[in-house]
């Protein structure tokens, strides 16, 4: 106990009061860092995870110069589409049996 403690007579209680709600405080603080810093995984894992996403969604279409070089486009039915000029724009027509 300091000398000013001593002549002004704080009581112990007032001490012990301040001292707990310190100590509240403190763990409270203690208690919202944990929180931020789990979110903060969370958030940057989130972020991760969409990034890789776009980058293959947008990686997926990139189909410009790309040959053909007579690949068979096999449908359902044994029905079979054979590229006769590669590289060339094919249309195909199909007609759906509803």
């Amino acid at each position: 106990m300091g000398w000013y403690e001593r002549n002004i007579g704080y009581s112990r209680e007032s001490r012990n009061y301040y001292r707990r709600s310190v100590i509240r405080e403190i763990r409270e603080e203690r208690r919202q860092k944990k929180k931020q810093v789990k979110y903060a995984g969370i958030f940057i894992g989130n972020l991760a995870f969409l990034l890789i996403t776009l980058i293959l969604w947008a990686t997926s279409y990139m189909t410009a110069g790309v040959e053909l070089n007579a690949k068979k486009f096999p449908l359902k039915r044994g029905v079979e589409f054979e590229v006769n000029r590669p590289g060339k724009i094919h249309e195909l027509s199909l007609k759906l049996p509803y």
